[in-house]
């Protein structure tokens, strides 16, 4: 081979080399980005389900606290028959105790 032709193989090859440095530095660039975006994204994604998440925590907590309160309202009506019924019997349990007294003291 001559000078020149080696020259110019050698210049090719340091062309190359530059060329394949180039071209990692660009695709590290690139994949960093890259990382940096999707990153990013699923951030978003994440606040965004946390978000809806919390909406619908709200909404269960208000329909278990309506559920609670109808508990509540139904127990007490429910206490209040409970003791109208049991005060419309008070006169003859007393009878009856009274009764069971004397009889037991005799």
């Amino acid at each position: 081979m001559s000078k020149e032709a080696i020259m110019r193989v050698r210049e090719a090859e340091a062309e190359a080399a530059s060329i394949r440095g180039a071209a990692e530095q660009e695709a590290r660039s690139r994949v960093e980005q890259n990382e940096k975006d999707c990153a990013a994204k699923a951030e978003k994604a994440i606040a965004a389900v946390d978000e809806s998440l919390k909406v619908k925590l709200a909404s269960v907590r208000k329909r278990a606290d309506a559920l609670i309160e109808q508990s509540r309202k139904e127990a007490g009506e429910d206490v209040l028959t409970m003791e109208t019924e049991a005060r419309s019997h008070m006169r003859e349990a007393v009878k009856l105790i009274v009764w069971e007294m004397y009889d037991s003291c005799q």
